[in-house]
């Protein structure tokens, strides 16, 4: 059981005034909590009162115990019911104390655990010109609360275009929804890391430990998980998974969903279909049809790799145009002569029944355009470093031969590379 705070207790009633229901209902279920905490219900508050100082006003909103009698109820509708709630309580403290050993033996002291983080230093001196005191209106009065240019991270508040920029431009924003994925599991870990060094086991916490622009950026991260544009089935594959992990982020990605899957899904031969289906012959006497016959079955591949490409989508800003435009630009003559090349360069390597570990297929470009140079050296008898024929090969278009000559392939992550089965003879036989 833990002791009261009649302070902080106050500030969450107060919260309750708000005109946003959410918020309301979420400061009732939060002082709720606080009190069964503390052995309380909200009966007590009317019947013993508070004997510390409390911001809640006199006249302010006055609250009934919705809950009296709960406990009695449940255990009459089902004997144990008690029990089984002592029990589950109990099993989250001990779970949260061995969460808390494990934040303590990654840092190695408390005080190190709450110290920022790079990526919190680089947010706190992107936002350092923007930290101002402001009055915010509560239910029990007006409170001086720290902001980022008037934006306090309450819910239903519009975040000030200074605040995104400054928080988007902090450090690379991620490019593809799985890059977003991995950094909104790690605010959401570095929250929880947090709670765990604050509040005892068994302490009933705040909604965030995360500071305004570490909260700041959660928010933007969330919004590009939600609303962000779908430019290849791994994207899809993340907005289904959030929207199955997450409560209430269904009924904002369903629409995207759907678009995403008509769009994306139909007429996708089974990846039996296409492996081993070409040979070198074959592409040498219709490099193009090939690359089609690929291109429909790998949705998600462009010439420059699986993806958009990430140096691309700075420049360009948008990742849907800069991988659409790729993606049309495989047939074009120069990524099909890379295409061509890529091919003979496989067919005569040796393969792996499994996808080589150690390499990826931009290491194995690099291998195409070496035994290119090593080839040409022996038909012309220029030395190897100083041919000047174009042999350049482009990652999506090894991927692409790779495929459609019937190698396993294997995207690595959300990145734009892949995994090859070629042995290793393969990147030293020349």
């Amino acid at each position: 059981m833990t002791v009261l705070d009649n302070n902080k207790l106050g500030k969450v009633l107060a919260l309750a005034g708000s005109d946003q229901d959410g918020e309301a209902l979420a400061a009732l279920r939060k002082a709720r909590d606080m009190l069964k905490a503390a052995g309380m219900t909200f009966g007590d508050l009317t019947v013993k009162g508070v004997d510390a100082p409390c911001s809640v006003a006199p006249t302010g909103p006055v609250f009934t115990n919705p809950f009296a009698g709960f406990e009695d109820r449940m255990e009459a509708r089902e004997p144990g019911w008690k029990a089984k709630q002592a029990a589950a309580r109990a099993e989250q403290i001990r779970k949260e104390a061995a969460e808390r050993e494990a934040v303590l033996a990654k840092y190695g002291s408390e005080q190190k655990a709450k110290l920022p983080n790079e990526r919190e230093r680089l947010l706190n001196k992107a936002v350092s010109h923007l930290w101002r005191k402001i009055g915010k209106d509560y239910a029990n009065g007006t409170f001086s609360v720290d902001s980022l240019d008037g934006w306090t991270g309450s819910y239903g508040d519009k975040m000030p275009d200074t605040v995104r920029a400054a928080v988007e431009t902090a450090y690379l924003m991620p490019v593809t929804l799985r890059e977003a994925q991995d950094e909104y599991r790690f605010w959401r870990e570095r929250d929880r890391e947090l709670e765990r060094v604050w509040c005892a086991p068994g302490e009933v916490g705040g909604d965030t430990y995360l500071d305004l622009p570490a909260l700041a950026r959660e928010q933007i991260i969330n919004d590009m998980l939600r609303k962000g544009p779908i430019a290849t089935l791994d994207d899809l594959l993340v907005r289904i998974e959030m929207a199955v992990e997450l409560d209430g982020f269904a009924e904002d990605a369903a629409p995207s969903i759907l678009e995403a899957f008509k769009r994306l899904v139909p007429n996708i031969p089974a990846p039996a279909a296409l492996n081993g289906r070409f040979s070198l012959a074959d592409i040498e006497a219709d490099a193009v049809g090939v690359i089609k016959s690929v291109a429909v079955a790998h949705p998600d591949l462009c010439w420059t790799g699986f993806g958009p490409d990430p140096h691309a989508v700075k420049r360009e800003g948008n990742a849907e145009i800069v991988f659409n435009k790729a993606r049309a630009d495989m047939t074009a003559p120069w990524q099909v002569g890379q295409f061509v090349r890529a091919a003979q360069f496989l067919d005569q390597a040796p393969r792996r029944k499994s996808v080589h570990p150690g390499r990826t297929s931009y290491g194995w470009k690099h291998a195409a355009e070496r035994w290119h140079r090593h080839q040409i050296a022996a038909r012309t008898g220029v030395p190897a470093n100083r041919v000047m024929d174009d042999v350049y090969v482009s990652d999506g278009m090894l991927i692409a031969a790779a495929l459609a000559l019937g190698f396993v392939v294997e995207r690595i992550g959300g990145t734009i590379d892949a995994r090859i089965s070629l042995s290793e003879h393969a990147a030293r036989g020349f």
